[in-house]
């Protein structure tokens, strides 16, 4: 992980643990995470498991991607959310049956 992106994991935990109204005691008790690992993660440190940085996502109900670098899928996106961010449409697919013709 890069500087930036160690910045950004730190200060996502604290936002989101905030705006969740835990403590980091309940974080770490619901992801089943050791308090110490968590406090490393806020003091700027890099994840070395991440299992434990899955499961803390998990438990804050955001991704890897959202809780790491801040990219991505927007926490709880929809599928239209989604649709709009690849800019899809309405599309029809047809299947056909081809003869392939061996040398």
């Amino acid at each position: 992980m890069t500087i930036k992106s160690l910045m950004n994991l730190k200060n996502q935990l604290k936002t989101y643990i905030k705006e969740r109204n835990l403590t980091a005691t309940e974080l770490c008790r619901r992801a089943k995470v050791p308090r110490s690992t968590l406090t490393e993660w806020l003091s700027g440190r890099s994840p070395k498991d991440m299992r434990k940085l899955k499961r803390v996502a998990d438990v804050l109900e955001i991704s890897i991607d959202w809780l790491c670098y801040g990219n991505g899928l927007e926490p709880k996106a929809t599928i239209e959310d989604f649709e709009n961010l690849l800019n899809l449409g309405t599309y029809e697919l047809v299947l056909r049956k081809i003869n392939r013709n061996k040398k």
